[in-house]
């Protein structure tokens, strides 16, 4: 640091800001507004540098480096130090050290000199007249014969606000009295500052006690308005007395006694009233003797530091962060006298306003704002090289890019900063008075370009605050909640309405991958955001949230399940309407309404499985039912037991002969699969089989079912019969074919089993969705020898066309395709596809056949391979050995 920047931090008449780190122990920077005097000095070197320069003696500099090293304060407590520092000279310099912690290592300093107003004409902390001002102005309204009331008005516990919230918060709480007495008074008087909180208020008036009565009323209120808007949001009261002359005399000082005891009275009477004075009442004032009282000018000492201070504790308090932003700019037009503060928040990346806060004065115009984007431009254009636009008066600068805006605004004249955080924009701020020139001194610049950077960082803070919290809360497509924001509102109104009823609805699209891929991401994220747009446009107070993929779950107030009904087919229908791929869309639902015995995460689940249930019964819409829940427990108690039941054994193998009606001997077999739960009871697959398909424990049980007809086949040969060759399912969950077959195999060579006594059924829904895949597993199968098969021919529609891609030994006609043979159409169809299969070399087998009336059809066209009820149900495989392969 230089000599002559020390100098400039030690300027008696001037507030400088000091940053301190307490952990690093180093000043860090020395401020003068936004101009760096300094950086990064050591305790040892700041006290050297301030005592050589200051001419302070060596005792000086103990009491610095022991003010610095004990700074560790408390995070919300604010202190002051008054030091006298002696010089070389003898001389005594009195200095006022003030600051707060502002973070966990830092403190903000201001150092100041106390100064001496009390010849001031104006007070320099709420910018009103001193009483030194006001008393000639009253002995002239005296000697001119002119009626006015001299009132005192005195804050009602100020010294108890002080003691709890700081001399900082007593300084600010002065100012805003201020303002709002300079509100209501006008031009009808004069206000000034008399004591630490008293004020003596001349007013022009009529002497008629109603009109008196009003005034005295209407201020009393005023200062009690400060409730809601002081940054302490503490009640504040007011005491006033008064006299009025020439009723209570025609001498200043009498007049002045007179409103002296009427204040005394109105405290003994309870403080928070006004009194007029009567000799009765309040005393006689001719040997009345009132006590010296001095302004306290240490509190004034720094002014500004306090202001500045006061607005970042205020950004930075709890509560709305708007109202905040209001009370700061009205604490700023306040203490810097101003007509309007007004302040443009931008959104950093894509400049466009995000929310102007406007503070004007009671006294001025009110004036609305409508600024574009084109006006930023212009703004741009106008600012200095450190990003300021200062006019002392507007109709001078008619060469400026923003004179225009600036009469537009009814401006006259302006001091506005552009809001920079690091180099980021974040906004603009304008100071500006409409009524009058204005000459921007060197302090107010400082101070106002201090306090821009604070809105700046408090700004670019709150803006990440928001983007992170959109991130964590908020859906990145649809813009909803996302689940965890959403479980936290439902459950905050939930814990604030624990009596209320309510109903979660979970629903989702049917088939939505599939329909993904279609339609490709793009289309697949404007139908989320439709979806969304959707339920915001029919809910009242419903909470919704998109959880994942095409999930959506929603808390609705309502239990009436018409209300619920209408309310999803509504949003279901708009989707299916007016979204352009919405036909696709189709919407499944499950509703849970809330019962007493379940707790909230409890109906998420209901809801959730409701929706599932609703899916597999093609419904768009389902309502929750206990009997659902108890398939859902069951379904659960499956599925948590089912590897251990595949360790047990409790999978049994159960074969369904074919029969050739030619010899009426077995000439096959069908391998299916029974659960003997725990070996208690049996479980049948309709109840299995679609679980396994949802949990994709399918593709493990398909391995185990072949593996037990390998051991079966194998144990046939063992005991000297010949087997039948046994077809196993291709599940279509098996989606890694050429794994498959790699196991099959060797599972079959682990047992020694000829593969022409193996047959793989194989469904048209696996073969059409993997033509290339299951044409090449059917290669590799049939030259190690397997038989190959098509299930349930005629559930479909591309059956016939298969015939001619795929290399089938048979085909199995599914009992639909054959049952219905009084149907002359359908008896010619199945008659010409058996003569086809024949033609092509194909066998062919119908399954499901229960009378002998389909059986004696079956062979006259020429189907020979029968299997059904009418021979033989599924039964254990040691059944079938011994009713048809020991004979």
């Amino acid at each position: 640091m230089k000599p002559n920047q020390i100098n400039e931090v030690l300027k008696l008449y001037n507030s400088y800001i000091i940053f301190v780190n307490t952990q690093k122990k180093v000043v860090e920077l020395v401020l003068d507004g936004a101009v760096e005097l300094a950086q990064n000095l050591s305790y040892e070197e700041f006290s050297q540098l301030f005592i050589k320069n200051g001419n302070f003696n060596e005792e000086s500099h103990g009491k610095m480096d022991r003010f610095l090293n004990q700074l560790n304060v408390g995070d919300d407590q604010i202190f002051n130090l008054q030091i006298t520092y002696e010089t070389l000279d003898n001389e005594k310099v009195p200095l006022v050290l003030r600051g707060r912690k502002i973070d966990d290592n830092r403190v903000i300093l201001s150092f100041s000199s106390e100064v001496n107003i009390s010849n001031s004409k104006i007070d320099s902390l709420t910018r009103l007249l001193t009483v030194n001002a006001l008393i000639p102005i009253a002995k002239q309204k005296i000697k001119n014969n002119e009626p006015f009331l001299l009132m005192l008005l005195d804050i009602d516990n100020f010294d108890s606000f002080i003691e709890k919230h700081g001399t900082m918060f007593g300084d600010i709480l002065l100012v805003e009295t201020a303002a709002y007495l300079k509100r209501i008074i006008k031009t009808e008087g004069y206000v000034a500052r008399e004591t630490k909180d008293r004020f003596l208020i001349l007013l022009n008036m009529e002497d008629t006690y109603d009109y008196i009565y009003d005034k005295l009323r209407n201020i009393r209120n005023s200062i009690m308005e400060l409730i809601s808007h002081n940054i302490k949001q503490e009640a504040i009261t007011a005491t006033i007395g008064c006299s009025r002359f020439p009723t209570d005399g025609a001498d200043y000082e009498l007049l002045y006694k007179k409103s002296n005891l009427a204040l005394e009275r109105g405290k003994r009477k309870g403080r928070n009233c006004f009194i007029i004075y009567l000799e009765e009442k309040c005393g006689k004032a001719d040997n009345y003797v009132i006590e010296e009282k001095k302004l306290n000018a240490s509190s004034n000492a720094v002014t500004k530091f306090n202001i500045i201070s006061g607005i970042y504790e205020i950004l930075n308090r709890n509560g709305s962060k708007d109202k905040n932003i209001v009370d700061s700019l009205s604490l700023i037009g306040s203490y810097f006298q101003l007509d309007r503060v007004n302040l443009f928040i931008l959104n950093p990346e894509t400049k466009e306003i995000i929310k102007i806060i406007q503070w004007c004065n009671p006294l001025a115009r009110q004036h609305p704002l409508t600024p574009t984007q084109s006006h930023f431009a212009l703004w741009h254009q106008t600012y200095d090289n450190v990003g300021m636009v200062k006019i002392n008066q507007v109709d001078s600068n008619k060469n400026l890019p923003i004179y225009g805006i600036l009469k537009e605004d009814d401006i006259s004249a302006l001091l506005a900063l552009d809001l920079l955080y690091t180099d980021i924009e974040v906004g603009l701020i304008r100071f500006e008075m409409c009524n009058s020139n204005r000459f921007w001194n060197q302090n107010d610049i400082s101070a106002l370009t201090l306090i821009s950077k604070l809105f700046a960082i408090f700004m670019y803070k709150e803006y990440q605050s928001d983007f992170f919290e959109k991130r964590l809360s908020y859906d990145k497509i649809t813009g909803l909640y996302n689940f965890t924001k959403w479980f936290d509102v439902a459950y905050e109104y939930l814990s604030d309405n624990p009596k209320a009823d309510y109903s979660i609805i979970n629903f989702s699209f049917e088939n939505f991958l599939h329909i993904s891929d279609v339609l490709g991401t793009k289309s697949i994220a404007e139908g989320l955001k439709f979806t969304a747009e959707t339920i915001i446009k029919y809910s009242d107070k419903e909470i919704y949230t998109r959880t994942t993929d095409d999930r959506f779950l929603i808390l609705s107030p309502s239990i009436d399940e018409d209300y619920l009904t209408k309310y999803i087919l509504n949003i279901s229908n708009e989707i299916s309407n007016n979204f352009q791929y919405g036909h696709h869309l189709k919407l499944k639902a499950g509703i849970y309404i809330h019962s007493p015995k379940d707790d909230f995460v409890t109906g998420i689940d209901k809801a959730n499985l409701t929706r599932n249930k609703a899916i597999e019964r093609d419904l768009s819409y389902l309502f929750f039912t206990e009997d659902l829940y108890e398939e859902y427990k069951e379904r659960n108690k499956l599925e948590l037991h089912q590897n251990k039941a595949l360790e047990n054994g409790e999978f049994k193998l159960y074969l369904q002969p074919k029969i050739n009606t030619i010899t009426n001997k077995i000439a096959g077999a069908e391998a299916l699969t029974r659960w003997s739960y725990n070996n208690e009871r049996m479980i049948y697959p309709n109840i299995f089989i679609p679980l396994f398909e949802s949990n994709g424990f399918i593709k493990t049980l398909d391995l185990h079912v072949f593996e037990n007809v390998c051991k079966f086949q194998r144990k046939i040969m063992d005991l000297g019969y010949d087997p039948v060759t046994i077809s196993v399912n291709l599940s279509m969950y098996q989606t890694n074919l050429d794994e498959y077959f790699n196991k099959i195999n060797e599972i079959r060579e682990k047992y020694d089993v000829p593969a022409k006594y193996l047959e793989i059924e194989i469904t048209e829904s696996t073969y059409v969705k993997k033509i290339d895949n299951v044409i090449n597993l059917m290669r590799k199968l049939h030259k190690s020898g397997y038989q190959v098969s098509m299930d349930d021919f005629g559930t479909g529609y591309s059956n016939l066309s298969s015939l001619a891609t795929f290399d089938f030994d048979t085909i199995k006609l599914d009992k639909n395709f054959c049952s219905n043979t009084e149907n002359v159409r359908e008896r010619t169809i199945l008659q010409f596809v058996v003569g086809l299969a024949k033609s092509l070399n194909i066998k062919i087998l119908c399954e499901g056949v229960e009378t002998e009336e389909l059986v004696n059809f079956l062979k006259n066209i020429g189907c020979t391979l029968i299997q059904g009820y009418y021979f033989d149900k599924p039964m254990p495989a040691d059944d079938l050995l011994n009713k048809y392969l020991k004979k």
